[in-house]
């Protein structure tokens, strides 16, 4: 049986049994984590979890765990890669893929996320839940487009600790509906996060990018730069929030959004908030 790679765990119902893998309920993603009732992946109970991270939870059938150790600092690469093609199924169909992801103190990883759709129609629910310890440091790349009759979401989210850093670039390209979600939480004093983002969109499709950022230490930096193109008669949502909390001083937050409508029948909704 071939050696996996190094901190790798590709299965989560036998990496939370693994001798060499952390306590997820040590190193969890958020403040508490629960275990799914029937296949024992641990499943986030953020606190911050809306309707459709909770829907991915209730369908969740199987999911995948990676722990990078400590000191790993080498050019470790992870490609999670999500193909759907519905053609040889005769009717719609959704599925809700999780991936839990635990970078140790002082690690790196270079993450990239690829959700392509062909034919049919389906909704696909990607959840992707990441805990940077800290000083550790995370280039993160996603790549999105539906098929022409499918229905693409992705959540993201990230818990940052003391001196992590988070580089994250999406690309989104729209569909019936494709929906982009972000969550930085900066749990940690120092941390340094940028998100830059593009979303297009033709025909009549529709593009849909959220992002959340919360600063809940001091001394956070955080960048933003979301640009989106629109054609013909395609519709663009573009939601983005910063939220400071009230001991958390001297933090640097920058958001910028900017948009371009190539068609007389295009259309922007774009919604800044800093709170």
């Amino acid at each position: 049986e071939p050696a996996e790679p190094p901190g790798v765990a590709a299965d989560e119902k036998t990496a939370g049994r693994s001798r060499n893998t952390p306590s997820l309920a040590g190193n969890g993603i958020g403040p508490s984590l629960s275990k799914s009732r029937s296949n024992g992946i641990s499943t986030s109970t953020h606190k911050r979890a809306d309707a459709l991270h909770s829907l991915n939870e209730a369908f969740l059938a199987e999911g995948c765990f990676i722990h990078i150790p400590s000191g790993v600092l080498d050019d470790l690469t992870l490609n999670l890669v999500s193909f759907v093609d519905s053609k040889s199924v005769d009717k719609p169909f959704m599925l809700h893929p999780r991936v839990l992801i635990h970078l140790a103190e002082n690690s790196k990883l270079s993450l990239r996320q690829i959700q392509q759709g062909f034919s049919g129609e389906y909704f696909e629910n990607f959840v992707v839940d990441v805990k940077v310890g800290s000083g550790a440091e995370l280039d993160y790349v996603l790549a999105q487009q539906a098929g022409t009759r499918g229905r693409s979401v992705s959540q993201s989210s990230f818990w940052i600790s003391e001196g992590g850093k988070v580089k994250a670039f999406t690309v989104s390209k729209g569909s019936l509906l494709t929906r982009t979600q972000i969550n930085l939480y900066s749990e940690g004093e120092s941390t340094q996060t940028q998100l830059y983002g593009i979303f297009l969109g033709d025909d009549k499709s529709h593009v849909d990018v959220r992002t959340n950022s919360e600063h809940l230490k001091p001394k956070g930096v955080s960048t933003q730069v979301h640009k989106g193109i629109l054609f013909d008669e395609a519709r663009g949502v573009f939601n983005g929030k910063i939220t400071i909390a009230i001991d958390a001083q001297e933090v640097d937050a920058h958001m910028l959004n900017q948009n371009l409508l190539l068609g007389d029948l295009a259309e922007i909704d774009t919604k800044p908030e800093l709170d």
